[in-house]
């Protein structure tokens, strides 16, 4: 081994050091002999010298993983370049002499540089090769300012970024590098620094252009003190299939569901996916889908800043929601200047997880950190640990806010239940009370009882977690548009009572088991609505769906070449028609409908529900078509009544 690190839990583990090209061969070799001397640590540090690209990072950690070992830190070649610019220490260590140069190949940045290709970024690196002068390149956090940056300084030697405010130092360097392009990043955190650099410019009679990078809200400010010459270049997002196609780049590979998350997760910003892509490989994907990977991931990124300093100015910000906070609101409630929590946000956007919201707002992305921060900074239990109510009364928009404290209850909040519900009512948005049904059943009853707006706002929620309250209320609401003539096409109309329910009855995610139960629980609550007076044309519409065995799905594709990545057992099952692009639609009808789904069974039910009725299509001799004697119909002849139409005609046809 090349040393040893102490984490005083028990005896020093191994650190491997190695310059070898070869990492991986190197890497398995010094574990091998751990083994061989049975030493009992199962933790490994590796420090390089060589450059790793994603996917070779994961491949050591897997190695490392089939040996029996966590790699719990890979120091490579861009994180020793950083800690030699800007640690005296190390410069002893290794016995250098001097200072740090104040222009750098890597830039000063919390943020993780990863060795990929850019992607979707062909017109704004043309823009900054051939544009000449000082330039502004403007972008939300996260849209990947520093990376592009990064990536023309280390392929093509651009230019060098400034890593130092001493002006002496910085002088220095440009006489001993003579660069072409001198790169300011987080320029809006103190546009002063661009002045001085004007200055030196024209002292030293030196002819470099200068590159501003900051957020899209201090655009103005900095090109107002780099010059009114300076040309301004705004970085927009990605678009959902580039943010799929840096996923993958970084080394991720995942099942549609899975992608589309973190695809939502990362907001279009390519900093965020790929910090969530390599919190995805590294450990697990539900922590990464509660936000508990990437709070932890902060937590030891800004561990300098203090304990809770990272954590409480992003509450601040998350508690706001999708319109975020005011910086000075923020400043206020943690005893804080404006310039001070300016400071403190420009370094948390690191990875994107700031986004700027307008009128000086920041707010937190993904939703799921906002929601681990709102529950582990305000309501970790069993009462609130600050008093946000201050926050709350002060933010952009109180829907946005109550909306982000319901999304945390879903995430572990402890909130007490009175409390929620009075924010809920005092909001009075729909898309709140939607959310709030969505929590759970005693959530979905209260708020079925509760909301003064119509059933249907909450029928998709309360559906999944409520049915038996819900459907009543459905065939009711149906029965009322029937009373006012009313007239819609069930299988179209997505805001009809008994469109509603036909997505639920025939959701093609359901298990065969959850499709016969939803069915059966439809054909018993209609029985009880018919036999209780409710309208017979909103009784037989809603039969009808029950005796479909379609099955429907609508998704979000996040990647059209993930075909192969499916999973082959449940696409044959299901014999799924995927089509290709975003928001396929798919139709199948289940293969074995006749037994899987208990249609004939259902079927035979309502028969004997009308059994008063002479009805013509009810077997009561083996079909000479298809066998089958039990009390339904022909699976041949009537393979299924899609419309409602189809069965009306039928169940009139028996009341004759």
């Amino acid at each position: 081994m090349d040393g040893a690190i102490a984490d005083f839990e028990a005896e020093a583990f191994p650190l491997v050091c190695t310059t070898g090209k070869d990492v991986a061969r190197n890497l398995a070799k010094n574990l091998d002999s751990h083994l061989k001397r049975r030493y009992p640590r199962r933790k490994v540090v590796l420090a390089t010298s060589r450059s790793l690209t994603a996917p070779q990072r994961f491949k050591l950690e897997e190695l490392a993983r089939d040996m029996g070992f966590t790699l719990v830190q890979i120091h490579e070649q861009n994180d020793i370049a950083q800690r030699l610019y800007r640690n005296p220490r190390w410069y002893r260590e290794l016995g250098l002499t001097g200072t740090p140069s104040a222009l750098s190949v890597v830039p000063a940045t919390r943020r993780p540089l990863i060795e990929i290709e850019p992607v979707g970024r062909d017109a704004d690196l043309e823009w900054l090769r051939t544009t000449a002068g000082d330039r502004v390149v403007s972008g939300p956090p996260g849209s990947g300012k520093t990376f592009l940056l990064y990536h023309l300084v280390r392929g093509e030697q651009w230019g060098l970024f400034l890593v130092s405010n001493d002006r002496t130092a910085i002088a220095d360097a440009i006489r001993e590098d003579d660069p072409k392009v001198v790169i300011v990043d987080d320029a809006h955190l103190d546009p002063s620094r661009l002045e001085h650099l004007k200055q030196l410019r024209a002292d030293l009679g030196a002819s470099f252009s200068i590159v501003a990078a900051t957020w899209d809200g201090d655009r103005d400010r900095v090109a107002a003190a780099l010059g009114p010459a300076s040309q301004i270049h705004k970085l927009e997002l990605l678009t959902r299939d580039e943010i799929v196609e840096v996923i993958r780049r970084a080394g991720l590979s995942a099942h549609d569901s899975l992608m589309k998350e973190l695809v939502d997760q990362a907001a279009n910003k390519p900093g965020l996916a790929v910090t969530l892509a390599v919190l995805a490989l590294r450990g697990d994907w539900s922590e990464v889908l509660e936000g508990r990977a990437l709070t932890r991931s902060l937590m030891a990124f800004f561990e300098d800043l203090g304990p809770s300093a990272w954590s409480d100015v992003l509450a601040c910000f998350a508690i706001g929601g999708d319109r975020g906070m005011h910086s000075e609101v923020a400043a206020r409630f943690l005893g804080l200047s404006r310039q001070r929590i300016r400071e403190r946000a420009g370094a948390l956007a690191a990875g994107g997880v700031l986004s700027e919201a307008g009128d000086d707002a920041l707010a937190v992305w993904p939703r799921a950190l906002r929601s681990a921060l709102l529950r582990e900074v305000f309501f970790p239990g069993p009462g609130p640990k600050h008093d946000y109510r201050e926050l709350l009364e002060n933010t952009p928009s109180f829907e946005k806010a109550v909306a982000a404290v319901v999304d945390a209850r879903r995430y572990g909040a402890a909130i007490l239940p009175e409390t929620l519900r009075e924010l809920v009512v005092r909001a009075g948005s729909q898309k709140v009370w939607e959310e709030y049904t969505a929590l759970g059943e005693s959530e979905a009853l209260w708020a079925l009882s509760s909301y003064p707006g119509d059933c249907l706002d909450l029928a998709v929620p309360a559906l999944h977690l409520a049915p038996s309250a819900t459907i009543p209320k459905l065939l009711q609401r149906s029965a009322e548009g029937v009373a006012t003539n009313e007239r819609v096409e069930v299988a179209r109309l997505h805001r009809h009572p008994l469109g509603l329910l036909r997505i639920w009855l025939l959701n093609l995610e359901t298990s065969p088991e959850e499709g016969i139960r939803r069915r059966w629980l439809l054909v018993r609550t209609v029985k009880e609505f018919l036999q209780g007076g409710g309208d017979s044309e909103t009784g037989t519409n809603a039969l009808s769906l029950a005796l479909s065995p379609v099955l429907k799905g609508e998704s979000q594709d996040p990647d059209p070449d993930s075909d192969s990545e499916m999973n082959g057992e449940f696409r044959q099952r299901m014999n799924v028609s995927k089509s290709r692009g975003s928001g396929a639609r798919s139709e199948t009808s289940c293969p074995s409908s006749k037994q899987t789904l208990g249609v004939l069974s259902v079927r035979s039910y309502v028969c004997g529900l009308i059994r008063n009725h002479s009805c013509k299509s009810c077997l009561k001799t083996p079909c000479a078509r298809c066998g089958h004697s039990q009390r339904g119909w022909c699976t041949i002849s009537y393979p299924w009544f899609r419309e409602a139409s189809d069965w009306q005609r039928v169940f009139a046809g028996s009341r004759k």
